[in-house]
């Protein structure tokens, strides 16, 4: 099953918080993806990037989309169906300071090749922290979403931010979709040991209000790849 991943890629201006995005970059790279396709909005985040994965030995076909705006969740969707129409496929669409390994690819791959069309997953992430790598235990986060095949009557009018994740959920929830989370078997790697956030502000450090997508929001709990397929009845 081919498999894209799509992620908006940007250079931070904290160098430590770059560098952590680099890390989860050139891990991606080697995970296995057959395409991983990277929204940049300007010439010098594009030079960047090419520089970072040219000098990496990895297998998969890296796209830049150029793009004029902080891409939004359909722009994602547009590019995915355009590859689907082509061939059917897995879709990826992942935060960029989040990451797989070969294994937990691997596994997402085989957990699809048995759940099929119209399953929707979802995944929270694995804290990666000085003490270890530890599953986030929260029904309302998520930042990894996987599906195969094209879709349609779904709307995500914004960009990754505050509540994409539950808005995500939702949408596909009401698309028809089975929803999913089988993050306790499928690990994705979070890395942000940086104390910086672009969704709030500096000073106050509260949310920006801008960088919230609205509602309708769906939560969804944790569950192992076993519990999944039972929720599936496979």
């Amino acid at each position: 099953m081919k498999t894209i991943l799509y992620c908006s890629f940007y250079v931070d201006k904290n160098s430590e918080r770059r560098d952590e995005i680099f890390q989860s970059v050139k891990r991606n790279l080697y995970a296995g993806f057959d395409t991983i396709v990277y929204f940049v909005q300007t010439t010098e985040e594009g030079v960047t990037l090419f520089d970072l994965v040219s000098r990496e030995e990895s297998k998969s076909n890296i796209r830049i989309m150029p793009t004029s705006r902080i891409p939004e969740i359909n722009d994602y969707l547009f590019e995915s169906n355009t590859e689907n129409s082509k061939e059917d496929g897995l879709t990826v669409i992942q935060n960029l300071d989040v990451s797989f390994d070969q294994e937990n690819l691997h596994k997402l791959k085989e957990f699809f090749k048995i759940c099929g069309s119209k399953t929707f997953a979802a995944l929270t992430r694995w804290d990666v922290t000085k003490e270890g790598v530890f599953l986030l235990e929260r029904a309302d986060s998520q930042d990894t979403f996987c599906f195969t095949g094209i879709t349609s009557n779904i709307n995500i009018p914004c960009a990754c931010g505050p509540g994409w994740d539950n808005r995500f959920v939702w949408e596909f929830n009401n698309a028809g979709y089975a929803c999913v989370n089988p993050s306790k078997d499928i690990v994705t790697e979070h890395l942000h040991q940086v104390k910086r956030n672009n969704y709030r502000d500096e000073k106050s450090g509260a949310v920006i209000a801008s960088t919230i997508c609205p509602e309708p929001y769906l939560l969804l709990q944790q569950q192992t790849i076993a519990e999944c397929l039972q929720k599936l009845n496979m």
